[in-house]
């Protein structure tokens, strides 16, 4: 059953990267609206990415991409909201306190830092210790 799993979270990130990608390149109107649209498909991706790596148990083979989507998850509510608005009222650019959005994307990712820069043997020391006192 897990394997449906992966499967969906797998699917699911190759239906939202295509999605960007389209509204990045194929789409003729770049708008500011269908930019922040393709931003949050793509974040949701790679947080369907991570998902289908988590729970297919990869991490152990590839560690460099562990906990690489948290921050990125801190900018799904911000970017949702900087769309609706933009669509709503019509919005060609951001606004002047907008950048206040990312505050807790940046400082999460500070936050995760020396374990991004940890070598991947203790990774692996790290994720066999947690996964074994998980049971």
């Amino acid at each position: 059953m897990p394997e449906v799993g992966i499967l969906f979270h797998l699917f699911s990130f190759l239906l939202a990267l295509l999605a960007a990608v389209l509204l990045v390149w194929v789409n003729k109107e770049q708008e500011y609206s269908n930019r922040l649209l393709a931003g949050f498909l793509a974040i949701c991706s790679l947080i369907n990415l991570n998902d289908a790596i988590l729970y297919g148990g990869w991490f152990m083979k590839i560690p460099l991409f562990h906990k690489i989507a948290l921050p990125f998850s801190l900018l799904v509510a911000p970017l949702s909201y900087l769309y609706v608005r933009s669509a709503l009222l019509g919005e060609l650019k951001f606004r002047r306190n907008d950048w206040l959005l990312l505050i807790p994307f940046v400082l999460y990712a500070i936050n995760l830092m020396p374990y991004y820069l940890m070598p991947i043997e203790k990774k692996r020391a790290y994720f066999t210790q947690f996964y074994n006192s998980v049971e």
